[in-house]
């Protein structure tokens, strides 16, 4: 009902926006940090085997998945609402979440930790050509 109301009325649709409160990034950040302390926990505790070799990735395997699935429905519900200073500060948030993931030893496993950066800048290259941001990002 609203999008029909707002698309035969575009001016409406600015004015919502404007007097919309700006999303709470707190549940976001919980569950980024809850699943971050999935993977770090599923990793081996012995000091005599490597956290980042292949067999250390199949115990974290499933943790990672979750991780870049949430970070990504996170980031398209956000660009979603076209929210756009929401979306910039999520990636923010989100970056520093990806980059405390474990770097593996074999380059392989790497590609979901590179599929959620890649996904971050697809967010941050959104909202910053549709956001009509100045000097301020």
């Amino acid at each position: 009902m609203i999008k029909r109301i707002t698309h035969k009325h575009p001016e409406v649709e600015q004015e919502i926006r404007k007097d919309m409160p700006a999303p709470d990034m707190a549940p976001l950040e919980e569950k980024l940090s809850y699943l971050k302390s999935n993977i770090f926990k599923s990793l081996p505790t012995s000091r005599l085997t490597s956290k980042t070799d292949s067999p250390a990735y199949s115990r974290v395997a499933t943790h990672i998945t979750a991780f870049k699935k949430c970070l990504v429905e996170q980031g398209k519900v956000l660009v979603e609402s076209q929210h756009w200073e929401s979306v910039m500060n999520y990636v923010f948030l989100a970056w520093s979440y990806v980059r405390a993931t474990p770097v593996w030893d074999n380059q392989p496993h790497n590609t979901q930790r590179k599929q959620c950066f890649k996904a971050l800048t697809n967010f941050c290259m959104t909202a910053l050509k549709k956001g009509g941001f100045g000097k301020v990002f």
